[in-house]
């Protein structure tokens, strides 16, 4: 699974929008869409923020090699 699909799943299981999910990780609604759709990828700042909000850890978000759900 790459790292959008894993981060829209765990948006959608939030009931989290796009736009809900960039506000609390205080980024642009743009970006969540570009990462998920991976026509972009995340910088490490926001690797970080987003490993932490959904408590789990960024090499599995975006090198999918554990998964510590």
């Amino acid at each position: 699974m790459r790292a959008g699909e894993i981060i829209k799943d765990e948006r959608e299981k939030r009931k989290l929008s796009q736009k809900a999910l960039a506000d609390k990780l205080d980024m642009l609604q743009v970006s969540i869409s570009h990462i998920e759709t991976g026509k972009r990828n995340a910088t490490d700042a926001q690797k970080v923020k987003i490993a932490k909000f959904f408590n789990l850890s960024i090499e599995y978000i975006f090198f999918n090699q554990f998964n510590n759900k």
